[in-house]
């Protein structure tokens, strides 16, 4: 031994301390762990729900279905529920699924929706019209192709969005609604327009919409100094106005409601917040007043 010079037992060996024997069996799994390639960890998580024989048989399909980038971006877990929404998006030319979703670690003014579809993938020029017509801004894509070993593909594209006006998107509040919207505006059910920038920004229904929007062309036939377009920001600009009118209409025509003086009362009261919502904005004489009165 040198002079000078202090020289100390490896972790492990008989100078070692308790805390290195508790610490070292942790860092034996973490490098475990890291070691799992995707396909490891995708094997592991199938056959532990599906059991050993059908999670290897499907480990083995989806190892080599997803491609490189899919498997660097995405969890294993998703496989599954992304392989069920491509089986669900036939036919290829008329159907594709949408999924709102927010991944880990992604700022809640954020949301990504994942769009599943057989055959070619979304064209962007399609896509993007609609999602801004949801009150939605692209910030960017990403599409991965899946191949499946008995033949045929599906496309997976994941938009990160963000809403026009900055607001938080509650995913669990809107999700269904979001999946019916857009489904119904892809496959020509309801009109692409900017009303249905309500769904989201006023949390109204499809069917709520659609309402709002014959409101609209009614106005436009009386001949209201008024375009469709204007009438669409002013409402979307205003979502406590959009909600106070539907209440409303629900409140005079719901059939099942009563027609005694309770339910006149609930119509004054309905009547009364419609037409009281556009005075809190900056001049009771603009045309934005003008128009959220019209149709009350």
């Amino acid at each position: 031994m040198l002079p000078g010079r202090a020289y100390h037992d490896a972790p492990g060996t008989r100078g070692s301390s308790p805390e290195h024997l508790r610490v070292l069996p942790r860092i034996e799994r973490r490098i475990a762990e890291a070691a799992l390639t995707w396909a490891d960890r995708l094997r592991e998580l199938l056959t532990e729900r599906r059991g050993e024989a059908e999670g290897l048989a499907l480990a083995s399909r989806y190892g080599h279905a997803f491609p490189l980038a899919y498997q660097e971006d995405v969890a294993p877990g998703e496989v599954l529920a992304d392989s069920r929404r491509s089986r669900g998006a036939a036919p290829p030319a008329k159907r594709a699924a949408a999924q709102p979703h927010r991944p880990a670690g992604q700022t809640p003014q954020r949301v990504h929706l994942k769009i599943v579809k057989l055959g070619d993938p979304v064209p962007i020029s399609d896509v993007l019209p609609m999602l801004e017509n949801f009150g939605l801004r692209v910030i960017s894509e990403r599409p991965y192709e899946l191949a499946w070993p008995e033949g045929g593909a599906a496309w997976i594209q994941d938009f990160e969005l963000e809403q026009r006006d900055g607001l938080i998107v509650d995913i669990a509040r809107i999700e269904a609604n979001f999946r019916e919207g857009f489904a119904a505006a892809w496959s020509g059910a309801v009109e692409n327009d900017g009303f249905n920038r309500l769904l989201i920004g006023a949390e109204l229904t499809v069917r709520q919409i659609v309402m709002l929007r014959a409101y609209c062309r009614y106005l436009l036939q009386t001949g209201v100094p008024f375009s469709q377009a204007y009438m669409e920001r002013a409402l979307g600009a205003n979502a406590g106005v959009a909600r106070n009118l539907v209440r409303l209409f629900q409140t005079r025509f719901e059939p099942a409601a009563s027609p005694q003086p309770p339910r006149r009362r609930a119509q004054r009261h309905a009547a009364g917040r419609a037409a009281s919502a556009p005075d809190s904005m900056r001049s009771a004489a603009s045309m934005n007043d003008r128009i959220l009165r019209a149709p009350t």
